[in-house]
């Protein structure tokens, strides 16, 4: 996935106005780790493909109901839930895109992504392989190697900086909602197109996070390399929780979020 990135030195403000109707007018956020942008295309693809693999043996397994039960709801309670999950069931049955960069209208829901080494994929595909493991579970030579790729590259993504990427002015003619959907939708009745529209545009702005609770939009961009991308760096995430919402107590929803 090819991205354009210009650094700061300094947090700013980016939520000056787009004069035109055809651009949002509100910064929209990527949540991820600076290994995401060193890799080469060729090591990114390669750890997709092992997640792909091991994904879908889960999936396999997670329906033959093959392990202990009693065992396995314990061994999710004491660790973070995500072997054999409810997503590992929905895998391939959900509308995720390899190469889409995958946008929030919410500057805190980026830092929960950033917190994701690998993305929630990689954070999947890495506690598919530890559940294996601690389970015995008799692995193909395939999801062997793929497994291994997984433990190799997840150490580096997980040892990487967190990085939330800011997009201003994007275009709404580029954008799609997170089913792969045109974000403006054109219809044949113009006036019911305007209509529609202005709803779509309007409900994207709603996009608010407060003390008391979040209204968030998550949206695709399936061309990001046609767009420049500003880096906030991880040691100005808590700038930017100032800037990009209208949390007050700061301090306090830090101490709510420990992730973050």
């Amino acid at each position: 996935m090819s991205l354009n990135i210009q650094d700061i030195t300094n947090i700013h403000d980016h939520r000056a106005p787009v004069t035109d109707t055809d651009h949002c007018a509100i910064p929209l956020f990527h949540g991820t780790r600076s290994y995401a942008l060193e890799a080469s295309d060729k090591d990114r693809e390669r750890f997709y493909a092992a997640c792909d693999r091991v994904m879908t043996f889960a999936r396999v397994l997670a329906n033959g109901n093959t392990l202990d039960q009693e065992a396995l709801l314990t061994y999710q309670r004491q660790k973070d839930g995500k072997f054999l999950s409810v997503p590992v069931f929905l895998y391939k049955k959900t509308t995720y895109e390899y190469g889409d960069l995958y946008l929030t209208s919410c500057y805190t829901d980026a830092l929960i992504y950033a917190a994701c080494a690998g993305g929630e994929l990689g954070e999947y595909a890495h506690a598919q392989c530890i559940g294996f493991e601690a389970f015995g579970v008799d692995l193909t030579e395939e999801v062997r190697l793929a497994s291994s790729v997984i433990m190799e590259e997840y150490e580096k993504y997980r040892h990487s900086e967190k990085l939330i990427l800011v997009y201003d002015g994007v275009a709404f003619q580029d954008l799609q909602d997170r089913n792969g959907n045109p974000f403006l939708v054109l219809c044949d009745d113009k006036e019911m197109e305007k209509r529609s529209h202005a709803w779509a545009i309007n409900n994207l702005y709603d996009s608010k996070v407060s003390d008391n609770g979040v209204c968030c939009h998550h949206l695709r961009l399936p061309h990001p390399a046609t767009y420049t991308a500003t880096v906030i760096h991880e040691k100005d995430f808590v700038a930017g929780i100032a800037l990009f919402t209208d949390i007050q107590d700061i301090d306090r929803y830090l101490k709510r979020h420990p992730l973050l």
